[in-house]
């Protein structure tokens, strides 16, 4: 059996190398005592070692994920950002949290990681800003993500540790932008603090608009 690691789930996935021959259609239903060809038996390890390892990935997509939408992102301190709302054409509401132009403001949440790296290659724990701003000409944003990570015994008051992205807006007025910054390998069960920050001091960001934060996922 091989060793593989799939993020939250570590698994014993026998690989199968042979995709084999499917059995046609109306000619499925063995006999008592028959044994399916070699190429039938290939044909289903295949897929069931295929189908297991494709589910795994869509939970490590579509489940694993932390997500973090403006009710539940920290704005603490005196340069945060503020909540807000975008009204549609419709007229539905779409919550936000605005990082204004031509200045730093924060947001900040906390999670766990979650991605296992006892077993297989080390991961790196990303962080992905889900954004728009009103403008339609593209420009540049540019984030700083700070992060602590914090197992049992560490100090959750340590200085955080600092990583810089710059990202290209959409021409579209609040297109949806999705910015993705790679932490390095952390451990699974860290206790980890992440502060999204705006900076629209930098040279190279010139956002004329305040970045609307729709969602942040740490993954």
């Amino acid at each position: 059996m091989s060793q593989d690691s799939k993020y939250l789930l570590d698994v014993h996935l026998t690989a199968w190398e042979t995709i084999g021959t499917e059995t046609a259609a109306l000619s499925r239903d063995f006999a008592a005592g028959q044994e399916p060809t070699a190429e039938e038996f290939d044909y289903h390890f295949y897929y069931v070692q295929k189908d297991i390892s494709d589910l795994i990935d869509a939970i490590d997509t579509w489940i694993s994920p932390q997500l973090f939408r403006p009710e539940a992102i920290e704005l603490v301190g005196d340069d945060a950002g503020t909540f807000d709302i975008l009204t549609a054409v419709d007229g539905r509401v779409i919550p936000t949290i605005t990082l204004a132009a031509s200045s730093k403001e924060v947001c900040s949440v906390n999670a766990i990681v979650r991605k296992n790296n006892a077993v297989g290659t080390p991961t790196k724990t990303k962080v992905r800003i889900r954004w728009s701003t009103a403008g339609t000409i593209s420009q540049t944003a540019v984030f700083n993500i700070k992060y602590l990570a914090a197992g049992d015994g560490d100090n959750m008051l340590a200085a955080t540790s600092t990583l810089q992205k710059q990202a290209s807006d959409s021409t579209v007025s609040h297109g949806r932008v999705t910015t993705e910054v790679e932490l390095i390998v952390l451990t699974q069960g860290e206790s980890l603090n992440i502060i999204v920050e705006h900076d629209g001091t930098d040279p190279a960001d010139n956002i004329d608009n305040a970045v609307c934060i729709h969602m942040i996922e740490v993954i």
